[in-house]
């Protein structure tokens, strides 16, 4: 009798957990994933567990944050997203996709908070696709990016995220059509949400219209493959306006308008495919190249750039302004020794057509001038889940100008360079 009273009193224990147990559900088909990843960095500048803005070297004085490097963990870059499948509308396929991380930067708090990354829907013809949401620009970015550090290469026309809406169209088995709009301004980061445009930063600009997008892709497996990737190559390009109000004060205003616009062109080449799906002597070849007129940083997504220096379009004592120019490339080599053993090496260049005017005011010396990248590291897959990495990346800039402090007396220099030795793992689910 009592070993039933026990045996009654656990089950009824018991119950609670075994109620609960699978009990988030949706009414559609959603799939939990993301990884766990911890980074560990030297770096002989002090730099954020990002580690990319590099810091001007000391002329006639020292400048602290680069004469002294620093030691960095973290494990902010861990990921959570939600895929959905839903029911078909339309004769399409419908989905979604909900992507977060806990690096704080576009949610206003600090770094470990939890923040937005993708969020965008889907709906799949046979041949077309409608994305509308918050992703990446179906245009410019290259097709494959293997660094250990989030914030590496992102000045090579890597991507940004913003609301955006645009459809990608067959025009045949290998070539491919996109179009669509997409936000002058980053809708995150602030108190004011949607509204977190340009007048957040700047009360005198405004922007004109949504950008608008496009690119036409070739793609094909004839070439064979290297993963899920096959021969790819893309140009495309964004146009868009940017209106500076000037005299804000004044009873009547003006104001003058400037186009902001990139093209870009990108591939991936399989030189040597894999074979009979093993990676094991496989080698690719990929990257972009890309100009333009006026780019941004911060929360704005004019030029699609995103070097975490100070940028912006140019405003003379006139209250015009002007659009800088920009150009540059990203080249990637990988390189399979085994199926699980690869290598990646990359180089990445970014210059600006500041002038001469521009470049020898002093008030002007924190824009950025040129900025480029070298990459090495070596990725192990111990198992489909587990991943290893190590990595050494060099950065050069050059600003602007120098920092002229007491009318000469203390100078530092236009020039800055960086040197970030990192250590990745990551646990895949």
């Amino acid at each position: 009798m009592k070993k039933f009273v026990l045996v009654a009193l656990a089950l009824l224990l018991a119950l609670p957990a075994v109620s609960y147990a699978g009990s988030m559900t949706s009414r559609w088909d959603v799939t939990f994933g993301g990884y766990v990843k911890f980074d560990m960095a030297y770096s002989d500048q002090y730099q954020t567990a990002d580690g990319y803005v590099v810091n001007r070297k000391g002329g006639t004085s020292d400048v602290a944050n680069d004469k002294y490097g620093n030691t960095s963990m973290a494990a902010g870059e861990t990921r959570m997203n939600f895929a959905i499948k839903g029911p078909d509308a339309a004769g399409a396929k419908t989905g979604a996709f909900i992507e977060g991380d806990f690096r704080g930067v576009s949610s206003g708090n600090n770094y470990g908070a939890f923040q937005l990354r993708h969020a965008f829907m889907t709906m799949t013809w046979p041949t077309a696709k409608l994305v509308i949401g918050q992703t990446w620009q179906p245009w410019g970015m290259p097709y494959s990016v293997n660094a250990l550090g989030i914030c590496d290469d992102s000045a090579f026309m890597k991507g940004l995220r913003q609301p955006e809406v645009y459809v990608t169209t067959k025009l045949s088995k290998e070539f491919s059509f996109t179009i669509g709009l997409a936000s002058p301004a980053n809708s995150l980061g602030g108190t004011a949400g949607a509204n977190n445009d340009d007048r957040q930063r700047y009360d005198t600009s405004r922007d004109g219209f949504p950008h608008v997008m496009g690119e036409i892709a070739f793609g094909t497996d004839k070439c064979g493959k290297i993963g899920p990737n096959g021969l790819k190559m893309g140009v495309g390009g964004f146009l868009g306006q940017v209106k500076r109000i000037k005299n804000a004060a004044a009873a009547n205003l003006d104001d003058d308008k400037k186009s902001t616009w990139a093209t870009a062109f990108r591939a991936f080449i399989p030189i040597i495919p894999e074979k009979k799906m093993n990676k094991a002597g496989a080698f690719a070849i990929s990257g972009n190249a890309f100009l333009g007129q006026g780019p941004r940083t911060g929360t704005s997504t004019y030029g699609y750039l995103a070097p975490g220096i100070s940028m912006d379009f140019y405003q003379d004592n006139l209250q015009n302004i002007y659009a800088p120019g920009y150009a540059g490339f990203f080249a990637l080599a990988t390189y399979y020794f085994t199926n699980k053993f690869y290598a990646n090496a990359s180089y990445g260049y970014l210059k600006f057509n500041w002038s001469d005017a521009f470049k020898s005011d002093p008030a002007n010396c924190n824009n950025l001038n040129g900025y480029n990248q070298l990459l090495v590291n070596l990725m192990y897959d111990l198992n489909p889940a587990i991943r290893f990495g190590v990595q050494w990346s060099n950065f050069n800039v050059t600003y602007a100008g120098a920092v002229n402090a007491s009318a000469g007396v203390h100078i530092n220099e236009r020039v800055g360079t960086l040197n970030v030795y990192r250590f990745g793992a990551y646990y895949f689910f």
